[in-house]
């Protein structure tokens, strides 16, 4: 942190260690991490956290850059009929909550953004809770506040521009020229060979892409 945590890489360590799952089958059927019981869904570029029922948990150990509150994005989707929430605890003290709208189905993800609490540098172990049922969770980006905005709709991002890379820990990568019409991310991709996320800046906003 700060950095993106994806859901379905939680901790080694089994049931009631890294997570907490009311059964022992993967009812997402994803093949990834099929020994354990937690509930892996298959996504078009990659895995998220589904079939989920209330009082389930999931256990990252993270390490915190530096002290501080730190702004966060969920992309979840919720098909029920009700709003959910979902908690973040680290080293098991309450650092943020977020509640997550019903949507209209499963399959279509969407961004909740919240702050932390102050938190710690160090090594700790973070708990994600869906406190209701029914709450799918692809991954978490944590940042710092004002050195970036977590805006993934890159859409509006084309050439022919020069835009400044960095990595999420506000490090300047260097410079990608865009040609008209072309894609930012395919550039961003050729030259730095590495999938990932980054943050890029066109003179305006900084907005993550992948």
């Amino acid at each position: 942190i700060p950095g993106v945590i994806e859901a379905e890489n939680y901790d080694v360590g089994g049931q009631n260690n890294a997570y907490y799952d009311s059964d022992d089958t993967n009812e997402g059927n994803a093949t990834y991490r099929t020994g354990d019981g937690v509930d892996i869904v298959s996504l078009s570029d990659g895995y998220a956290i589904g079939y989920t029922t209330a009082g389930e948990w999931l256990e990252y150990t993270v390490n915190v850059a530096s002290d501080g509150v730190y702004d966060f994005v969920l992309k979840t989707s919720n098909g029920a009929s009700a709003a959910n929430t979902v908690s973040m605890t680290l080293d098991n003290a309450a650092i943020a909550s977020a509640e997550v709208p019903n949507g209209s189905d499963w399959d279509t993800y969407t961004e909740i953004s919240g702050k932390t609490s102050s938190i710690k540098a160090g090594t700790h172990i973070l708990r994600v809770t869906f406190d209701d049922a029914s709450t799918n969770l692809d991954k978490i980006t944590f940042s710092k506040p004002g050195t970036e905005s977590i805006l993934t709709d890159y859409s509006g991002l084309r050439g022919p521009r020069n835009y400044q890379v960095f990595d999420l820990q506000g490090r300047l990568l260097g410079w990608v020229s865009v040609n008209k019409g072309a894609s930012v991310p395919t550039a961003v991709g050729a030259k730095f060979h590495r999938a990932g996320l980054y943050v890029v800046k066109d003179g305006g906003a900084l907005r993550t892409i992948s």
